[in-house]
């Protein structure tokens, strides 16, 4: 949520801390416009990728991150 002058936002990925979740990898790029991790949980591998667009071009964006995200994921 950006709220301030600077126009900074968070991102929180809210996790039960009833399921068996392991957190084993977090990438994210040096520009801030994505957070890849990788878990378990249930002993079953999964990838959450958090990706911030731009308004302009985001169909294009999209594309051009999961390609290059896709040997990771």
């Amino acid at each position: 949520h950006a709220n301030s002058n600077q126009k900074r936002a968070g991102v929180a990925i809210l996790i039960s801390g009833k399921i068996g979740f392991r957190s084993k990898i977090i990438t994210r790029d040096k520009e801030g416009h994505y957070i890849l991790t990788k878990e378990s949980i249930h002993q079953q591998n999964i990838a959450i990728i958090n990706i911030y667009m731009p308004n302009s071009r985001a169909q294009r964006y999209m594309k051009q991150k999961l390609t290059e995200l896709k040997e990771e994921i």
